[in-house]
Parts: C-alpha cells; sequence; structure tokens
C-alpha cells in the first residue's frame, strides 16, 4: 500500500493494519535514562581521576564498588538506550513485528523455535479450568539501571533471533504478551507432541508424557513442583519433602512457561 508517510510505524500500519499494542522507547523515559547513564558515566571518570590524584587507587571490594560500578553501569544504560532508539514492537494476532528505520522483521508465534527470558525475578501466572491449564504467561519486573539484566529473546525456526531490552518502555507487558500468545499456540502442539511418545528439550531437562528426565531417570510428572522461579533460576522439587531438587538458569530454559504448565498440570493430578 502506498503511503506518503516517512515514519516507520505509519508506513507499518499502514502496510499490516492497526497493531493490538506496540512498545518503544519513550522521548521521556530515553531521555531520562540517557540523563542518568551519561551522570553515572561523568561520576566514573571525575571519581576516578580524583583517586588517582590524591593517591587513593586502589583494587578492594570498596574502590571497586565507589570507582567502577557506577561507570559501568552507566555505560550499559547508555549502550541499551542506542541499541534500542528507533525500535518498535509491534504485536498483531499473528506474531511480533520489529520496526528498524524502514525494515520490518516478523516474528510468527507458530514460528518460533524459542522464546528465553532473562530475569532479576519472575513470577508464572497460570490459569485453570477443571484441571486443564488453559493460559500461562510470565509476570516479570524491568530493572531501574541494568537494563540488559533483564530481556525476552524470540528465536524463528530459520535462525533468525530479536533481543528485547527492558529499554522499552511498559517492558513487562510486552514479555506477559509474548508468554501469552506463545502459550496459546505451543501449548496445543506440546501436548499432542508428548501424547504421542514424543519428548521436548527445556535446557537440560527432557519432558516426556511419563515424566521429567532430569539427572536421573525420569521423575513422574505427579511427583514434582515448581519449587521457585526467582533469583535467575528455575527450580523444580520432588513433592512430600522426598530427596530431589534441580535448578537450571531460567535463561537456558526455552519456553520455560510451558515448562510450568506442565509441572501446574502435574499437580492437579492431570498428567499432561
Amino acid at each position: 500500500m502506498a503511503t506518503d508517510s516517512t515514519d516507520p510505524l505509519e508506513i507499518t500500519r499502514d502496510c499490516l493494519g492497526e497493531p493490538e499494542a506496540s512498545f518503544r522507547v519513550g522521548a521521556g523515559r530515553f531521555w531520562g535514562k540517557f540523563a542518568l547513564g551519561a551522570t553515572l558515566l561523568a561520576y566514573g571518570v571525575v571519581a576516578n581521576a580524583l583517586a588517582w590524584q590524591w593517591g587513593v587507587w586502589g583494587v578492594d571490594h570498596v574502590t571497586l564498588l565507589v570507582l567502577f560500578a557506577p561507570p559501568v553501569t552507566g555505560l550499559s544504560i547508555l549502550r541499551h538506550l542506542a541499541a534500542s532508539r528507533g525500535l518498535a514492537y509491534l504485536v498483531y494476532p499473528a506474531g511480533l513485528v520489529r520496526v528498524r528505520g524502514r525494515e520490518l522483521t516478523a516474528f510468527p508465534w507458530g514460528d518460533l523455535a524459542e522464546v528465553t527470558v532473562r530475569a532479576e525475578s519472575v513470577t508464572p501466572l497460570v490459569t485453570t479450568d477443571g484441571g486443564r491449564v488453559t493460559d500461562c504467561r510470565l509476570i516479570v519486573t524491568a530493572p531501574a539501571l541494568r537494563l540488559g539484566s533483564a530481556s525476552v529473546t524470540l528465536k524463528r525456526r530459520d535462525g533468525e533471533t530479536v533481543e528485547v531490552t527492558a529499554a522499552v518502555a511498559d517492558y513487562p507487558r510486552l514479555v506477559e504478551e509474548i508468554t501469552a500468545r506463545t502459550f496459546a499456540e505451543e501449548w496445543p502442539r506440546l501436548l499432542a507432541e508428548l501424547d504421542s511418545g514424543g519428548s521436548r528439550r527445556f535446557g537440560p531437562w527432557l519432558a516426556e508424557q511419563s515424566g521429567l528426565r532430569l539427572e536421573t531417570p525420569v521423575v513422574p510428572w505427579g511427583e514434582l513442583q515448581l519449587a521457585r522461579s526467582a533469583d535467575k533460576f528455575l527450580t523444580i522439587q520432588r513433592l512430600d519433602a522426598k530427596p530431589g531438587r534441580w535448578a537450571a538458569a531460567l535463561e537456558s530454559i526455552p519456553f520455560p512457561h510451558l515448562l510450568i504448565a506442565l509441572l501446574a498440570v502435574a499437580q492437579a493430578d492431570d498428567v499432561a
């Protein structure tokens, strides 16, 4: 569709229609984060120069914290802002569209090989109906400083990848949208795979119809529960205080919300 607009978002809307949700780094948020990052970086330069001049520069925990932590944090903020400036992410029923200048890249929900999440803390929100899991999404928090410590990465089956960081305004809602929509797409497919005798790998673990293959032989679903999904790790343990506890880095597990849903089904005594 032809358009006279020079705004990439307007061009995208003309071509694909109005998105259900859109996310980008807003001007106010951008300049606020920019000022914070620049201030921290400037503080680091001045503090290190004065430390050298006064001869108090040294390598210890206090020095690392006072002289190096602020400028490193400031540099990280500026780097992520620079990478996210001009980017927009549009949510459509069929998938996520990344807009970068005049370049559009689509990530259809049904064509994703992986969705991984990096976060300081995650709260799964599972919806059930009569023992069936009907929805599972992840609720995350957006860090105020270390923007690189939180991201969601989508990987298409052809290898094309996009990493969305917390520099984007309303980042927690974007993660919730992505996990909810990919759950709706992948959950029926996963159940069909397991019912037919197949398996699905979740990082270091392998899900099968009979249970989850951990470091030991397969542990039946009915004996497992989600222990914790915070502190950057997803932890699984046996029920009834039986010995057995396993943890894996959250970002190493593709579609972590699907694994959480399988455990929720198991706890409802309805093995997937």
